[in-house]
């Protein structure tokens, strides 16, 4: 909006804007207020705050693709996480322990040997609501084959432990609802990424028997019924090569 009757609303944005007005409204009318701008006065307003605006634009562009780069980047784990968080039994993820609704422990190290889906997440997070209906189908697709993955969801808000853990028993998805009270900083980076109490949620790991990360994506929702296939890989027995 351009209004120059009592100046309430600004037109300016920068000097250089009102430099250029000045030098206009002193022009062949000396007497006239200063405020009171003709149309063609308001027509150049419009534009330099136009060309003002689209720096301003330029800039959030900027920052918005280099935030979308930061998470991409956060979404894939780095070749060495890759090849093996639980494979010896130790370390920052094997060594993170749990606390399930009854008080029992979980120590994630103790899973190496089984196929382990993680998944930190909120019930009051959105993307963390999509990704969850994903893993309902992608269970109901497996069936029974289902029962050979260990589902382990935690709360990333232990303030919301309860109110995720009722969600996820009345969702019908198969796993059991976690707490992490005891992080560590070593822990954050390990499963974030990031330096202590910054995380991206839904923040989900699939792991082998080996130990090793088959998938693993931070702060993104990810349609895990896509990935069907690799779940019937990892949980149906090969067989046996002939000689």
């Amino acid at each position: 909006m351009c209004r120059g009757t009592d100046g309430s609303i600004p037109i300016f944005s920068t000097k250089p804007q009102k430099r250029r007005l000045a030098r206009i409204g002193s022009g062949p009318q000396p007497d006239r207020p200063a405020t009171d701008f003709t149309l063609a006065d308001c027509a150049v307003s419009l534009r330099l705050s136009g060309y003002d605006w689209g720096k301003r634009m330029y800039r959030r562009m900027i920052v918005a693709a280099v935030a979308a780069l930061l998470i991409w980047g956060a979404a894939a784990p780095s070749p060495a996480a890759a090849q093996a968080v639980l494979s010896d039994g130790r370390g920052a993820i094997a060594d993170t322990v749990l606390t399930d609704e009854t008080g029992q422990p979980l120590r994630i190290g103790s899973l190496r040997g089984k196929i382990v889906f993680i998944d930190f997440w909120g019930a009051w997070c959105r993307p963390c609501m999509q990704e969850m209906q994903s893993i309902r189908q992608l269970q109901a697709g497996l069936g029974n084959l289902a029962d050979r993955v260990t589902f382990v969801f935690v709360s990333i808000k232990p303030d919301h432990f309860a109110a995720d853990t009722d969600w996820l028993r009345q969702s019908g998805i198969a796993g059991r609802n976690y707490r992490w009270e005891t992080r560590k900083p070593e822990q954050f980076q390990a499963f974030f990424n990031s330096a202590m109490g910054k995380w991206l949620v839904p923040n989900t790991l699939l792991v082998d028997p080996a130990g090793n990360v088959v998938k693993w994506a931070r702060g993104t929702s990810v349609d895990w019924s896509i990935h069907i296939d690799t779940f019937r890989r990892l949980v149906q027995p090969q067989p046996a090569a002939a000689f």
